[in-house]
């Protein structure tokens, strides 16, 4: 081969060879390009997941603490719903003017203050409305025990065992209205008999013990005329108390107008 076409040939060669290199610095330029971005691609698909799952969970409590304002004013609005209707129950199941009675023991009249319940008049066989009130209770009544016992009695009140036990006395008025039906004899009507009683029910407890059976009021006034329509009678009775002064109040049993048994309750102090 002559010198001349030796030249030639290494001057292709050479040509090839600039040119493949040149070829491969271009794929490799253009595989970084790509792979910054693709690299930017994932980015920004990690940022617009990120951003999703924040308002995901954005969402998420909102909508919980949506739902928890809406419970607690169900909540609110049943306890309100409930309560009216308790109120509305209590209101229907009061007879009309059951208010002057006062019906509950835990909520009776004040010593002084009258309360309307009713006692049977034997003349119109019938059940009448008539008031009461205590005017004082609580004072020891050993001199009205003295006293009745010597008068002659059939039955007579006999001394407690336990000498924390003691008899005190309760002053009562009654007032009988004006429009009673009277015979010719006067006005047969019912007693209005008291009994002491706790208004938690139960004994009276001193000590740590609980006493039963306490609390009867017996009448000891002696010299009373038979009422008649429009007077006002003071009687006294005596009862037995523990000496601790515990807290109860006086119950008076009777038949209403519609037939229905009640007790009317009155405080002692």
């Amino acid at each position: 081969m002559s010198k001349n076409i030796k030249t030639i040939i290494a001057a292709v060669l050479c040509a090839a060879s600039i040119m493949s290199m040149a070829a491969c610095g271009n794929t490799a330029e253009g595989s970084t390009t790509d792979t910054t971005k693709a690299a930017g691609a994932a980015e920004t698909t990690a940022e617009a997941a990120e951003t999703t799952v924040a308002e995901e969970s954005k969402a998420e409590e909102t909508a919980a603490e949506t739902t928890a304002a809406a419970e607690e004013s169900k909540a609110e609005e049943t306890t309100a719903a409930a309560e009216e209707s308790k109120a509305e129950e209590t209101t229907a199941a009061a007879p009309a003017g059951s208010e002057d009675m006062f019906l509950d023991p835990k909520a009776p009249q004040k010593v002084g203050e009258w309360i309307k319940s009713c006692a049977h008049n034997t003349t119109s066989d019938s059940d009448e409305y008539i008031e009461w009130r205590v005017v004082s209770a609580g004072e020891e009544a050993a001199a009205e025990v003295e006293k009745y016992n010597s008068e002659g009695h059939i039955w007579t009140l006999t001394e407690p065992e336990q000498d924390f036990i003691k008899y005190y006395k309760v002053v009562y008025e009654v007032k009988y209205p004006e429009d009673l039906e009277v015979s010719d004899t006067g006005l047969y009507i019912g007693d209005v008999d008291l009994y002491a009683e706790n208004p938690e029910g139960g004994g009276f407890e001193r000590g740590g013990v609980a006493y039963i059976g306490l609390g009867q009021c017996f009448t000891v006034s002696q010299d009373i005329e038979k009422p008649m329509p429009g007077d006002t009678v003071t009687y006294t009775a005596v009862y037995t108390m523990t000496d601790n002064d515990p807290d109860y109040v006086f119950r008076y049993s009777f038949k209403d107008k519609d037939g229905q048994m009640k007790e009317s309750f009155s405080a002692h102090k």
